[in-house]
């Protein structure tokens, strides 16, 4: 895939600026082309050392706004400066390449770039990072700590206006937001509207190496606070705690590693806190060390006893940074990493804007060895298993790829192409004006029906593996009542070759044929069904087309299901049916398709599906585990990273961890199933595990598909096809449902474990309308790695008491 990072200037260090240059790195390890844009870039200054070896392409002249008189006057000074802004922002945009598949900008003004090139290259995706929100209604820089002060009346309004330009033609224009904390998220529901996915941003666990610690001994202290200087730092706090040391008895020491001249507030800030220090007598104990190396920077976190951090700043690597090192971390108490880390486990809180609440939290530490030392070891073991770039490139892969396949399929299973409503259209207005006949021709069969030879047509979902899957116990109840039926079975070319040797059924009518392409071709196949007399037809699914094939096909009993919530279109052909059943929503869906089978005397209680291997499918999976040469004990589990909608897959990193944790076990081995469109992902996956054990298969047929996930000790993959192939040849399974409803379609017995998100509703449903796209997405990230890990050994443990 190739990506396009754009931030806004690379010419000093700083959090951002460290997690676009490291997104580049690991997306491009993976394989993935990266290009990074921005405004200028400086190599003297930003992260000397640590460019990655990624193209940068930055202007080759930023046209700075003017510093006069007029861009000082309030409205009019901020129209010039966004003028430049955008007039740099439109020139960036043209430098983009053009085969760009993803834009990821970095901050507010990149998403201006993002917008001015998707004009140009609409089908491209754009997924913001956003790490802050800085917009007129809300700033970190109007925090009343810093004395900003609510905007009311006309500041309000004009506010509001300028925002709601803002978010309208940029900001509501990405395809997908990621946020780096859930109070982002919050403030950009707020004012904006806008919602999105949370992605923490990550860490060079190999740069700053950790020291273990015993504690603080004697009374000298060494302080450590690092971050570009703005004024929502806060240093002021942590300068202002030390004469409460000093008073206990205590020789602090505190250096502030940071950029302090990079314009002018950096600079006005720091002589305010020069002049502080003087006016406390402490520029023996204070230190302003301003830009220093990365090898300084980690040595500094070594040697440090505590680091503060009082910034009100929504999250802030340096802390992670610290905690990495082993150093104890004070934070402010409504800074953003509070939200993934503990007070008195991870981190000590102390009071934002409050000296002698720093100054009581390092106390505490320095009397307190026993804490000390707990929140330097769970500190660092916090950050080694939640924070890596690697962690954060995969889950920034993975956002890409869902926003891209939305962007690029963006039609729902059950949403008819433009092409094909056409056609539904014209042929819907040929079935009603020969509905006389064709009824007249149904009523009249009902004469000649035999019943110990029926013609009977069934038509299940089309398309989908899973469904057709459920469809099979209605193939099998109605052959074994009448055993000399003739049953014909319509699908979709794709799913064709799972029952073409299933031999309940005599006929499998394929209306993705050459021959019923087109606009004469669907009138052939109309008349292909009118042909074919049949008696009893059976639409399982509630769709206009189904209405259509059942009244074709003149059988004198039609049977369909509907639904609740039903389209127009629906209601108009509904009537084709003589035989609705409705299907109620949250009930069983292979109880309802047998339900269906009472009005033609099938009165079956068995819901058992039925999937039937090949003779070419058996050869291929035994030369496959020939050529692997496995032994005896060897176990397989077979995963599908994919599930046919990005809405109920699980996500490749996730699936990354957890079969690290399978392949511990020497005797396991995994097969990634899936076709040609899931091997670049499967690549990187197994790339990343390094295992002889773990096997990319993509070359089966879905003819051969059933004969593999036999010889499977166990399937894990979100609720798709590859789920109920293996629950109808009795293959344990782990069906990670997510969003999907439970009670409807998903198998449920002893050797299958449905792992569904606590705490949240199902808003995936078989026939009913589908859930907001965000709340679909939250079920699916609701299903941790550890949940679907013990799920996985409390099966592996019911396989092996079975053998």
């Amino acid at each position: 895939m190739k990506i396009a990072i754009i931030i806004r200037f690379l010419t000093r260090t700083g959090g951002a600026t460290r997690e676009a240059f490291m997104l580049a790195k690991m997306l491009q390890e993976d394989g993935n082309q990266v290009v990074i844009y921005t405004f200028a870039f400086n190599p003297a200054t930003c992260f000397p050392g640590l460019n990655p070896d990624v193209d940068i392409k930055a202007l080759e002249k930023y046209q700075n706004p003017p510093q006069n008189f007029f861009t000082k006057i309030p409205l009019f000074g901020t129209r010039v400066m966004r003028w430049y802004e955008n007039k740099n922002a439109k020139a960036l945009a043209r430098i983009i390449d053009t085969d760009t598949e993803v834009l990821n900008p970095h901050d507010q003004i990149s998403t201006h770039v993002a917008y001015y090139f998707k004009r140009r290259m609409p089908h491209v995706v754009s997924v913001w990072m956003m790490n802050d929100l800085d917009i007129e209604q809300w700033s970190l820089f109007d925090d009343v700590l810093l004395g900003g002060r609510p905007k009311r009346g006309v500041r309000w309004l004009v506010a509001w206006l300028r925002d709601w330009y803002e978010n309208r033609k940029f900001f509501s224009r990405q395809d997908a937001i990621a946020f780096i904390v859930d109070i982002t998220r919050q403030r950009a529901r707020r004012f904006l509207g806008l919602d999105g996915t949370i992605v923490r941003s990550g860490l060079d666990l190999e740069q700053f190496a950790y020291r273990e610690r015993a504690g603080i001994f004697g009374k000298k202290i060494k302080l450590l606070c690092q971050g570009i200087f703005y004024n929502y730092r806060r240093f002021e706090d942590v300068i202002l705690a030390l004469p409460n040391l000093i008073v206990l008895g205590y020789e602090p020491e505190l250096t502030i590693i940071g950029d302090f001249g990079h314009k002018d507030t950096a600079r006005s800030y720091y002589a305010s806190l020069c002049k502080l220090v003087e006016e406390l007598g402490l520029h023996e104990r204070v230190t302003f060390a301003g830009v220093v190396s990365e090898e300084a920077l980690a040595h500094a976190y070594m040697e440090a006893d505590i680091f503060f951090f009082a910034s009100i700043q929504t999250w802030g690597i340096a802390i992670f940074e610290a905690m990495a090192s082993g150093t104890p971390v004070i934070i402010s108490d409504i800074a953003g990493a509070t939200e993934v880390l503990i007070d008195h486990k991870t981190a000590l809180f102390a009071k934002t804007g409050d000296p002698d609440d720093f100054a009581r939290a390092a106390r505490e530490l320095a009397e307190d060895r026993e804490l000390y030392c707990t929140i330097s070891r769970e500190g660092n073991l916090f950050v080694s298993a939640q924070l890596s770039w690697s962690r954060y490139a995969e889950a920034m892969m993975e956002l890409f790829r869902r926003t891209y396949s939305i962007k690029t399929h963006p039609k729902d299973e059950k949403t008819i192409a433009p092409r094909e409503r056409l056609l539904f259209f014209v042929y819907g207005v040929l079935a009603f004006f020969l509905s006389p006949i064709l009824l007249l021709r149904a009523y009249r069969r009902k004469k000649y029906i035999d019943l110990d030879h029926p013609r009977v047509l069934v038509v299940p979902m089309l398309r989908r593996i899973g469904d057709l899957v459920c469809a099979t116990a209605v193939f099998r109840a109605i052959k074994e009542k009448f055993p000399e039926a003739h049953l014909s079975v319509v699908v979709g070319g794709n799913i064709m070759p799972l029952i073409a040797r299933n031999p309940r059924v005599d006929q499998v009518i394929n209306i993705n044929d050459t021959l019923f392409a087109g606009w004469l071709g669907r009138g052939k196949f109309f008349l292909f069904l009118f042909r074919q007399h049949f008696d009893w037809a059976i639409a399982l699914v509630p769709s206009p087309l189904h209405s259509f094939i059942n009244i074709f096909s003149c059988a004198s009993v039609r049977i369909k299901t509907i639904r609740q919530e039903r389209s127009s279109a629906e209601v108009l052909t509904d009537w084709f049916n003589n035989k609705p059943i409705l299907f109620k929503n949250h009930t069983s869906l292979p109880g309802h398709y047998l339900r269906l089978l009472e009005e033609i005397n099938v009165h079956a209680s068995s819901r058992r599906m039925e999937v039937f291997v090949t003779t070419e499918g058996e050869r291929k999976a035994e030369a496959f585990l020939q050529e692997k040469r496995t032994t005896p004990s060897s176990m397989y589990v077979g995963i599908c990273v994919s599930a046919g909608s990005v809405m109920k897959e699980w996500g490749d990193a996730r699936f990354s961890l957890l079969t690290k944790r399978i392949l511990d076990d020497p005797n396991m081995h995994i097969f990634f199933i899936g076709t040609a469109d899931d091997e670049e992902r499967i690549d990187v996956i197994l790339r990343k595990l390094e295992s002889a054990r773990a096997y990319k298969i993509i070359d089966f047929s879905l003819a051969e598909l059933p004969s593999l996930v036999k010889r499977c000790s166990m399937i894990i993959a979100g609720d798709t096809g590859i789920i109920y192939i293996a629950y109808a040849l009795g293959v344990p399974l782990i069906d990670i449902l997510g969003p999907v409803d439970s009670r409807e379609q998903p198998p449920e017995d002893e050797k299958s474990i449905l792992i569904r998100p606590q705490g949240v509703n199902p808003s995936r449903f078989v026939f009913a309308q589908h859930g907001p796209a965000e709340i679909q997405r939250a079920a699916m990230d609701a299903i941790t790695i550890e949940e679907v890990w013990r799920h996985t050994q409390k099966m592996l443990e019911y396989i092996h008491s079975e053998r």
